[in-house]
């Protein structure tokens, strides 16, 4: 592994001087996108913390998308319905606090929610089932005009 001029690199992030004399972080989100600081810094040791505050960020499964706003996954993946197994795994939690906090948060929203996905289950179904014009029985259309009744 190749360093920089003061014989290290590091492991996670990077950090350089910009032609205004000022720092620049850079990192790679979870999402695979190369990602610049919101800010540049003062000098090379303020660029390094907030890296690995990021860092940090990202271990814990609290590292937020700054292009797709504040609301972590977690947030959605409670309110469309997901078990507390299904939080325990997807924020790597063994116990099932930090999972039931999500879950509680959002038991006001229960049958919202469950009206919601039924809605979208039966819309999927009638796709599927060729009707497109919104109409599900089309057994109970009035006869069209100058049709037999």
């Amino acid at each position: 592994m190749a360093g920089n001029n003061k014989g290290y690199r590091r492991q996670f992030g990077a950090v350089r001087r910009v032609s205004s004399g000022r720092w620049q972080a850079r990192y790679q989100g979870p999402d695979g996108s190369i990602r610049n600081a919101d800010r540049t810094f003062d000098n090379r040791k303020d660029a390094e913390r907030w890296l690995s505050l990021k860092e940090s960020e990202i271990a814990r499964h609290e590292w937020v998308d700054p292009d797709a706003g504040a609301v972590p996954f977690e947030d959605y993946a409670a309110e469309a319905g997901a078990s507390l197994r299904e939080l325990m795994n997807r924020m790597g939690h063994s116990s099932t606090r930090a999972a039931l906090v999500y879950l509680h948060a959002r038991d006001d929203r229960a049958r919202d929610i469950a009206d919601a996905l039924g809605d979208r289950a039966a819309d999927e179904l009638k796709r599927s089932n060729g009707v497109t014009d919104g109409d599900d029985d089309e057994d109970n259309d009035p006869p069209a005009v100058g049709a037999p009744g």
